[in-house]
């Protein structure tokens, strides 16, 4: 029984399932396409747990919380995961389209920055008050949909922008629990929703997330039940998942439950 705590705390806290979580978002996006290329979808899962591993390595010492013991205690096996990712990434770059590794530095970019300080500055965007919500709903939704579809050779349109615009809502929508969880432990300055406005206020706004990436799949399946089933299901889920979500939640609630939403979305297509 100890090993096998030990093996699920490994896959949760090394950020493999936020990688799948990542990983499945954008086989939905190529689903949804009738695309069924891996590649892009191994891009994302692999490099998802580089860049997660890297934002905790680098912030160890600002992680107040009993997951800083455990990263401490784990770096040199984060590390050996990391490397491991790492190499088989360079193997994945020579069968991408160069066009959608471009589409991929701005999310680099932010992603380097959010635990890295500016030069000349002290702050990272991860201590940039305000922006947090902001910043990781919008790298996670630019990495599912535009890389996946750019590599696919695919134009960026209108309807990929909204595609792109639901994602957003849908990553902020599950970004919530996480900063309600991170009250006790988040600096007062960070300004993040919750500091903001209150518990109750964020699970109100993250609900409007909810509908509003509903309401965009009502649109565009003409409210046909059968095609937004899974999108209506999500839905529920996230809503669910921001009324139990309090500061003292169980610490597997967001980490595993919400952030398992993402490859249940994808079982529910593939159904």
């Amino acid at each position: 029984m100890n090993s096998l705590k030990k093996i699920a705390l490994f896959y949760v806290f090394a950020n493999v399932h936020v990688a799948l979580a990542t990983g499945a978002m954008t086989y939905v996006t190529l689903f949804k396409y009738g695309e069924m290329d891996a590649v892009p979808v191994f891009f994302v899962f692999l490099s998802t747990i580089v860049s997660y591993n890297f934002i905790r390595l680098v912030r160890l010492e600002t992680i107040q919380s009993w997951m800083a013991v455990w990263l401490d205690k784990n770096r040199k096996l984060m590390l050996v995961l990391s490397g491991i990712c790492g190499l088989f990434l360079l193997v994945l770059l020579s069968q991408l389209r160069w066009e959608a590794i471009g589409t991929l530095i701005p999310f680099f970019i932010v992603t380097f920055f959010y635990s890295v300080p500016f030069f000349y500055t002290k702050r990272s965007l991860r201590f940039t008050p305000g922006i947090k919500l902001f910043l990781i709903a919008f790298s996670w939704a630019g990495v599912t949909v535009f890389f996946p579809l750019v590599d696919a050779e695919y134009t960026v349109n209108v309807e990929i922008l909204v595609v792109f615009i639901q994602r957003v809502f849908l990553v902020m929508a599950l970004t919530i629990p996480f900063d309600i969880r991170d009250l006790n432990y988040d600096a007062s300055h960070l300004k993040t929703i919750p500091q903001l406005i209150g518990v109750k206020k964020s699970k109100l706004l993250g609900v409007f997330f909810a509908l509003v990436f509903m309401g965009i799949e009502f649109y565009y399946c003409q409210f046909k039940m059968d095609l937004m089933l899974p999108e209506l299901m999500v839905g529920v889920l996230l809503i669910l998942g921001l009324c139990f979500s309090n500061r003292n939640q169980n610490k597997w609630f967001a980490s595993f439950w919400i952030e398992a939403i993402p490859i249940v979305w994808l079982l529910l297509l593939l159904i």
